[in-house]
């Protein structure tokens, strides 16, 4: 076929720490720039577009609460697109959403302190509530390598849990930071 243009697709690595979301966002809004539009996010890699005709910009919304609620995500998607977002899909329970770039237009999808205060809660939560259950874990298993004689297998668990928790603290300030802000 002549004229037909055959669409160019890559795969990118998508790791990103969830309190740096919006160091993400930066750089698929770089990424669009330079005519790579992200197609579909995923958990550790994303499938991105060559597309030099539009320009993106790119925001993530955290509902952990929606994937299981019909009606709510009827409704919440609804109300994204109303305002002129697309929707790109999820990763776990991290929400893309995309609409034409402008220099002009308001191009957060939090416009006003409450509701990004309201997501960084969200998030606050969840890094709180695993960093608990980390906490607890990492506990039990330094009572089980006391109380486990000459097992000394047990112990670059315990280390690995330790440096996990100490890692999920930090996270947890960190957004904590950006919600006492507003």
């Amino acid at each position: 076929m002549s004229g037909s243009k055959e669409r160019q697709t890559m795969r990118r690595s998508n790791l990103w720490w969830v309190w740096n979301y919006d160091k993400e966002e930066k750089k698929l809004d770089t990424l669009s720039e330079r005519g790579i539009q992200l197609e579909k996010p995923g958990m550790f890699t994303a499938t991105f577009v060559m597309d030099a005709s539009q320009r993106y910009a790119y925001r993530m919304d955290y509902q952990p609460d929606i994937k299981w609620r019909q009606a709510k995500r009827e409704e919440y998607l609804a109300f994204y697109r109303d305002a002129g977002w697309e929707y790109l899909g999820q990763c776990t329970q991290w929400h893309y959403f995309r609409r034409p770039w402008s220099d002009s237009d308001q191009m957060d999808i939090y416009t006003d302190a409450q509701s990004l205060k309201n997501h960084y809660q969200r998030i606050r939560w969840t890094i709180g509530g695993v960093l608990l259950i980390e906490i607890l874990g990492l506990i039990g298993e330094v009572f089980n390598a006391h109380y486990a004689e000459k097992d000394l297998s047990i112990w670059p668990i315990v280390w690995v849990m330790a440096v996990l928790d100490v890692f999920l603290a930090y996270g947890f300030l960190q957004i904590t930071r950006k919600y006492h802000r507003l």
